[in-house]
């Protein structure tokens, strides 16, 4: 009886399945292996991504700087070029302690300095190296003015000023003064900066004088002892609104046309 209860007991517990364990470790390495699968496609994916990023960046940059030539480029080009690379002193009269005119919130100093530091700019454009007496507010003794003129060689030098009249009186306008010899070049350059004032920028063209506005006889420092072509231009007058604002509202068109003045005068000088 007892033999026969054990082999019925026997017979009763079954036998273990290997196959579905071998199964369920076979799909727990398949999605192992199908995890660690995913997470390199995606660290690739983000890879090329940031790769692709940052190549697109660098060609964004390049092309912005592309941009930036080009503009550069067709900016220089719109202007009439001077051959030779000729230098050309630019004096923005007084400084510092040298207010020069004042009307209102303007003074000379101030208007001259934002004149001068344009018709540089516009110069270098056309091919002109360009010498500044000053580039900030401070006080220049003439004597420094023309030095800096002379040692640079340079084949002209405008010295910018501004005119002022009593209130009573009703003047404007852009004027030059030269040496009382009445030396060619420096009429020349006087007229040829004047004609461009007057049609590009709308000055009202009080001509080329001689001397000084206090004695005809005596002349500007400048005018004096520069060795090059030099002028004074009294740019407006800063005791006339309408002159202010050509000074002031429309300073490029203004600085615009005292550089094509300068560039006129070298190309006709170098022929």
């Amino acid at each position: 009886m007892g033999k026969k209860t054990l082999n019925r007991n026997k017979k009763e517990n079954p036998p273990k399945r290997w196959d579905k364990i071998i199964g369920a470790v076979t799909l727990l390495t398949i999605v192992i292996f199908g995890f660690i699968i995913y997470n390199d496609y995606n660290g690739s994916s983000s890879k090329t991504a940031s790769v692709n990023a940052e190549k697109n960046t660098v060609k964004q940059t390049e092309s912005e700087k592309v941009t930036k030539a080009e503009t550069d480029t067709k900016k220089n080009s719109n202007r009439t070029q001077v051959q030779g690379n000729p230098t050309v002193c630019i004096d923005a009269a007084h400084g510092g302690s040298s207010t020069g005119g004042a009307s209102g919130n303007y003074t000379e100093k101030a208007i001259t300095l934002s004149v001068a530091l344009k018709v540089k700019e516009y110069l270098e454009e056309s091919g002109v190296n360009v010498v500044m007496t000053r580039t900030s507010d401070k006080d220049v003794t003439n004597e420094q003015r023309v030095k800096t003129c002379n040692d640079s060689k340079a084949s002209a030098m405008v010295s910018i000023h501004m005119n002022s009249a009593d209130k009573t009186v009703t003047a404007k306008g852009a004027e030059c003064w030269v040496h009382t010899k009445k030396p060619a070049d420096s009429q020349k350059l006087a007229e040829d900066i004047l004609k461009q004032l007057k049609s590009e920028a709308g000055f009202n063209d009080r001509g080329v004088k001689y001397g000084t506005i206090a004695d005809n006889k005596e002349n500007y420092y400048i005018n004096s002892h520069s060795s090059c072509a030099s002028m004074v231009l009294q740019l407006g007058f800063i005791t006339d609104s309408t002159d202010v604002k050509l000074v002031t509202d429309k300073l490029d068109t203004t600085a615009t046309a005292i550089a094509d003045g300068i560039v006129e005068y070298l190309n006709g000088k170098a022929h």
